[in-house]
Formats: structure tokens, sequence, C-alpha cells
């Protein structure tokens, strides 16, 4: 074996005994998750926050959902820029920018920091968790990293962070109910709605529905259950982003 396969069998021992420790009423895929969470969360926010913040947007963002909670409504009109003052304008991204916005309200910039490397914790979490359940640990670990590797210019305080998370959660219904053979789950809308008001990355999800469900079509088309199910969540959850906000678009209480 190679200098760098016991390494890495080395890690994920050492990996696999940590979780045991710390976690041992857990799975061991809850625990990979955990772990990296925790191992991920911890380097953003006390070792490079303010590479989190490398990004002008930011503060637009921030006072955007700043404008929406003092004035209980989503902004049709852009309300801020010198050269499109006023103009139409959709706050496609309202909701990561209320969460941001209510982050900086908490805690400065210090919060704003803390919820992202939260949620760019919680992509690393997601991917090693189930990954975990179909892999050997050391290349669990690896896929992992090499994904958090592969984020790392894009992971920012903006709202395509939040974007990532629900990419995560959405893959992770879609392979288990492939890789369990079982029905599309009905968590399906829910994750697609609160994702369409994130941020615009819901349309990739929708393909991505739209090629499981295919293939989970072409390969059982003689079942009629399944095929009914399988249209059922699609159409559910194009029905559902047919309304396009979670709230009226001009005001909410």
């Amino acid at each position: 074996m190679s200098r760098s396969g016991r390494l890495s069998s080395a890690l994920a021992e050492r990996v696999q005994t940590l979780c045991s420790r710390i976690a041992s009423p857990l799975s061991l895929p809850t625990s990979v998750g955990l772990v990296l969470f925790a191992t991920a969360f911890i380097t953003l926010a006390c070792f490079v926050p303010e590479r989190l913040l490398n990004d002008p947007d930011t503060g637009w963002h921030v006072r955007t959902g700043q404008w929406i909670l003092e004035n209980r409504q989503l902004p049709t009109t852009d309300p801020f820029s010198q050269t499109f003052f006023g103009k139409p304008w959709i706050a496609k991204e309202w909701l990561s920018q209320v969460f941001l916005a209510s982050a900086f309200m908490a805690g400065g910039w210090n919060g704003v920091t803390i919820l992202a490397a939260a949620a760019c914790a919680g992509i690393a979490g997601l991917v090693g968790a189930y990954a975990a359940r179909i892999l050997r640990l050391s290349i669990a670990l690896g896929l992992a990293g090499v994904t958090f590797l592969l984020l790392s210019p894009h992971l920012l305080a903006r709202p395509h962070v939040f974007g990532y998370v629900a990419l995560c959660v959405w893959l992770w219904c879609l392979l288990d109910a492939h890789d369990s053979n079982k029905p599309f789950p009905a968590a399906l809308v829910a994750v697609i709605v609160v994702w369409a008001n994130l941020h615009s990355t819901f349309a990739l999800g929708l393909l991505i529905l739209y090629a499981f469900a295919a293939a989970r079509i072409a390969a059982c088309w003689r079942d009629v259950a399944t095929v009914r199910s399988t249209l059922l969540v699609v159409g559910a959850c194009r029905s559902a982003l047919s309304q396009r906000r979670m709230v009226p678009p001009r005001s909410f209480v």
C-alpha cells in the first residue's frame, strides 16, 4: 500500500474511533456528519471568518433583508441603486436575505459569519453523512473533503450557500428513494418551496427531479402505482412552484 493510502486509512480509523467515542448511540453516518459539520464550522467561524465576508454584495443582501423586515413586504422596485432606483425588481432571494439580516441584527457581522459558517458546514456534514451510508469511511471522508475544497471559493455569506444546503437535502431525498426503491417523499414539495425563496438554484433541483422521475418511470413503466406516485410528486412540486413565493408578493403580516 502506498504512503498516501496508509495515511488515508489511518485518518479514517481515527475519525471512526472519534465518532464512536463522542456519539456511540448514533449511527456511523450521523456521527460522521456531525464531526464534519463541527470541524468545518469551527474552521470557518474561528479561523477564517473574514473569508466568508469577502464579497461586496453581502452588505446589499443584509440591507435588503432589513428593508423587508422593516416594511413587512417584499420590494417590487429597486430601493437602493443609484442607476436603477425605482425600476421593477423581483426579490427572488428574499428568504436568504431575511436570514442574513436577522443574523446581523442579532450579532452584527459576527452573527452573519456564524450563520454562513453553519450553512457551509451543513454542506460538509450532509455530503459526508450520506456518503458514509453507502461508501467505505475513507472514501466518504475523501468525497466530503474534495466537495468542500471545490466549493471553497464560493463559500461566502450570500444566498447561494443556502441554496447549496437545499441542494444537498434535495439530492439526499432523491438518492435515498432511488437506493431503497421507495416512492419519492412528499417532503420534496416543502423543500422546493423553501428553496425557491432562498436562491434561483431551485431550477437545477427541478431538472434533477425530472431526470430521476424519467429514470424511475422508464424502469417501472408497467407498475401503475409507481408511475402514478412519481408523477404526483413531480406535479405537486411544479404546482407549488407556480405560486413562486411562500407569502403574498406585496406584503406579509
